[in-house]
This record gives structure tokens, C-alpha cells and sequence, in this order.
């Protein structure tokens, strides 16, 4: 019956968008998660399409490959098309969140736990990759502390995730499927986002705005000194609030999530700031050669009850 519940609420939320399609691909632009202030589900938003098909997606996170857009419910990973059609997978207990894609779409790796989440909100999170034409799950990973936000590399057969252990620290770990083993193990510089450029070889952390190398880890770039003395010019200041949160030193202080422009020359950041005595995310473009800072969005209100203070992004930006 839980099954049946949640693909006729899939069938209701996609109705009222199904006569207002404007087209049956998602084309090339900045595609992101619309939030609500009083709900942690989202609409799918584009920057330039006031006219995109009315997709309402579940927290946490969200992914899209050629024409179909994946999110995260309590019962499974929903498939929607361009064209509004949609599907339930269902994953054999686990719960997952944070999908996505391998380059191919053929599979989807996400962050889950096959156990009920207990009292303390500890649970055992593991990734998990999903072959999305059979449901047929396999662990990456075996770790005994939690192992959080996979990202396939955007080409060839690698998948990037976060571990966070209280005695091992956050580090990032690259998975090679082909070798079919671990490559990298980089030590302090896992996030809960991360963005990988489309060819592969640098991955940054938003909230520190350091760029790595895929393949050894080092710093290529650090370019938190220089957004920080854009930002006054942009008539947004920073969201001060939870910088002081003791379980996070600058918690919601810098950028939220990231991704790379098809080029890879730019960024599209999420970035949770304050305009006077309003708050929100905003939209922001870096050239990443320039340093320059964009506007793209006014300020979008979100709720930060549904982050934990502003710990990840409602917005998760995506660009294609």
C-alpha cells in the first residue's frame, strides 16, 4: 500500500504540469531545486524556462542524465522525463538519498542506510550503486563509519564520495569500477558537496572553494580569498547566523554546493547570503580564470530547519 501511495502521489504532483509541457528535453541552461518554506520538498527550476515541466522533487538532493531527472523518496528513487512521465524504483529496504547518475545513466550510486534511523539520528550510511534498468544494488565501500555523497566522475568509469569518522576525519575516496578497486584515498577534503569538472581531473569543495586534483588530491587553487572580495559588489552579504555552531566551525558561511560550467571555465554556485535584513540562497556565477562574480538569481527564501542550519544545499545547482 506504501507503494501505491507514493506513485499516486508521484501521479498527482506531475498532473498539473503534464498540459504545460514545453518541450520533451531538458535543453542546455542551469537547472536547480526551487525550495518551499514550509515543506523540504522542491520544484524543479531552470534559470531561463518559466515554462519547464512542473516536477516536484522529495529532499535530499537530486540528479539529471540526458532527458530524465532522478530524486529521492522514502520508498525509492523516482524517474521523471522530460516529458513528465514517471517511474518508482524501489531499493529493497534501503533509503536512500543524494542520487547520482554515472555518465552513461545506465546506474545511480547513492547515500543510504539499510537500517532504521535510531533514536540518537545515527544511522549506518553506506554507498550504494543502482543499475536503474533492474534495481539490482551493489555496495561501494566497506567502511564502518558513514560513507555519504557519491558523484560519478562526468566521463569514464570512476565514482567519488565522502567518508566522516570521528577519529579518521572527512576524507574523499575515488572507486575506479574498471580496476574494481579504490584509487584514491585524499585525506581532509570530503564535503557533503563536491563538484567535479567535465573532464575529470579537478573536483572543489564548495565551502572551502578549494580546487583538488582528481588524481592526487593536492590544491590546485584556493579560490575562497578572492570570492570573499567580490562579494560586497554584489549587494549581498554574508549569511552570519550559525557561523559559530559548535558542531561546525563557519557553518553556512561559504558556498552550499557548486558545479562546473559544460566547459569548465565557470561555476554556478548556491550560496546562502543575506540582502538588508533578508535571507536566502542566491544564484552566483565565478569565472574561474577572471575571478569574476555574477549575480544570476535574486534571493531565493529557503528554510534552514530543513539543513540543519544551513549544513547542505536546497538548491543543489546543476549545469547542462
Amino acid at each position: 500500500m506504501i507503494i501505491i501511495r507514493v506513485l499516486l502521489a508521484i501521479a498527482a504532483l506531475m498532473s498539473a504540469g503534464a498540459a504545460t509541457v514545453s518541450a520533451q528535453t531538458f535543453n542546455p541552461g542551469i537547472y536547480y531545486r526551487l525550495p518551499g518554506v514550509d515543506s523540504p520538498e522542491a520544484r524543479l527550476a531552470r534559470l531561463d524556462d518559466p515554462l519547464l515541466t512542473e516536477i516536484r522533487m522529495s529532499p535530499v538532493g537530486w540528479d539529471m542524465c540526458a532527458d530524465t531527472v532522478v530524486f529521492p523518496t522514502p520508498d525509492g528513487l523516482v524517474f521523471v522525463t522530460a516529458a513528465g512521465e514517471g517511474r518508482l524504483l524501489t531499493l529493497g529496504g534501503i533509503r536512500a538519498v543524494r542520487p547520482a547518475f554515472s555518465p552513461d545513466c545506465r546506474r545511480v550510486a547513492v547515500q543510504g542506510s539499510p537500517t532504521p534511523q535510531a533514536a540518537d539520528g545515527m544511522e549506518d550510511l553506506n554507498i550504494y550503486v543502482i543499475e536503474v534498468d533492474t534495481g539490482a544494488v551493489g555496495r561501494v565501500g566497506d567502511l564502518s563509519w558513514n560513507e555519504e555523497s557519491p558523484r560519478f566522475f562526468p566521463v569514464g568509469s570512476r565514482l567519488a564520495y565522502s567518508s566522516f569518522s570521528p577519529e579518521a576525519g572527512v576524507n574523499l575516496h575515488v572507486y575506479d569500477f574498471d580496476e574494481q578497486r579504490e584509487i584514491l584515498l585524499a585525506r581532509d577534503i570530503g564535503a557533503l558537496q563536491i563538484a567535479i569538472s567535465p573532464n575529470g581531473d579537478r573536483i572543489i569543495d564548495p565551502r572551502t572553494m578549494r580546487i583538488h586534483d582528481a588524481t592526487t588530491g593536492a590544491v590546485v587553487v584556493d579560490l575562497l580569498t578572492s570570492l570573499l572580495a567580490a562579494l560586497p559588489a554584489t549587494g549581498f552579504a554574508l549569511d552570519e547566523r550559525f557561523k559559530d555552531d559548535p558542531g561546525l566551525p563557519n557553518r553556512g558561511l561559504y558556498p552550499l554546493d557548486a558545479a562546473f560550467s559544460p566547459d569548465g571555465t565557470r561555476l554556478v554556485l548556491d550560496w546562502s547570503l543575506r540582502q538588508g535584513d533578508r535571507y536566502g540562497s542566491v544564484l552566483m556565477e565565478l569565472s574561474l580564470d577572471a575571478r569574476q562574480l555574477r549575480v544570476l538569481s535574486d534571493l531565493i527564501p529557503t528554510n534552514p530547519q530543513f539543513t540543519n542550519r544551513n549544513n547542505f544545499s536546497q538548491l543543489n545547482p546543476l549545469w547542462k
